[in-house]
């Protein structure tokens, strides 16, 4: 599940990289990607491929890699424009893969850790690209105080829940539930995964531009980021698509993939159905708890 909720990010990231715009809305928080690839919180499902980056020949591989992906989002980019995307979503399952092991004689007991590897390595590669854009990320259930922990302190309260003290900082700041943005910052200093070969990414992790907002008079609040300055200039962009205290770019796409997981969840249990009918026992595939209460 990991591995293919990364898959699905890497595109989400590539769309964002293709987008001419005078900034890029994405759902979900730039400070929470950033945590995701520390070595200490780092995906499982890459902890054994690893191991192969104490191997020089995996480094340089990992280089070429690189350059050639640049070569193929550029040619990806040309056929997206065009209207033809049918093609592989990841260049690590081409061709080019058994090219770079050939090469670089990666033994074959690695084959399957280095294409995890390069999986990996492609959402990297998807996020340092898309940050050559103007991200703004916006968070619906990501309530966390850690880049406010002066202000806590200051408060000199225990026992509260973070989204009862965000609340009340941003009361503090722009009145009971009125509209307004309370900035912070993000910040790490620790080590990433193959960092040095993606630019934009160390320099986020290093300040990630965050504010709680609300949009709306008595709306929910949110958390926004950016790799860029949040000011007034940049809310009010942002404010330019708003609906109903929220932002309709967003809406639409969460609408839009919610239909998509349906399709997926439709397909897969077809797929499973005909294994069941295939061989009996794998019926234990479809079993769960709350079957008894879902509609046909």
């Amino acid at each position: 599940d990991e591995r293919i909720g990364y898959h699905m990010d890497t595109n989400e990231l590539r769309i964002a990289s293709m987008v001419d715009s005078e900034i890029v809305l994405i759902d979900g928080s730039l400070s929470g990607k950033i945590k995701n690839l520390k070595h200490s919180n780092s995906p499982r499902f890459i902890s054994e491929s690893r191991k192969l980056l104490n191997d020089p020949d995996v480094e340089n591989l990992i280089s070429d890699f690189i350059e050639r992906l640049d070569d193929w989002m550029a040619d990806l980019r040309l056929c997206v424009k065009r209207g033809n995307s049918q093609r592989e979503t990841m260049l690590s399952g081409t061709e080019i893969f058994d090219r770079l092991v050939n090469e670089y004689g990666i033994r074959n007991e690695d084959r399957d850790h280095l294409k995890i590897l390069l999986e990996y390595v492609e959402y990297l590669h998807a996020f340092d690209r898309a940050l050559e854009n103007k991200l703004v990320s916006i968070a619906k259930t990501f309530y966390n105080t850690e880049g406010l922990m002066d202000r806590v302190k200051e408060l000199n309260v225990s026992g509260v829940s973070d989204r009862v003290l965000i609340e009340y900082l941003v009361w503090s700041e722009f009145g009971f539930e009125a509209t307004g943005y309370y900035t912070f910052e993000y910040r790490t200093d620790d080590n990433l995964v193959l960092e040095k070969h993606f630019k934009n990414i160390s320099d986020l992790k290093r300040n990630v531009f965050s504010c709680y907002v609300r949009f709306r008079d008595f709306e929910n609040i949110y958390l926004m980021e950016s790799n860029v300055e949040i000011d007034d200039e940049l809310i009010a962009k942002v404010l330019s698509v708003e609906a109903d205290g929220y932002v309709l770019p967003l809406i639409h796409a969460h609408n839009y993939a919610k239909i998509k997981r349906k399709e997926l969840e439709s397909m897969m249990i077809s797929l499973l159905n005909a294994t069941a009918l295939v061989n009996p026992k794998y019926r234990v595939l479809l079993k769960h708890g709350r079957k008894p209460l879902e509609e046909d």
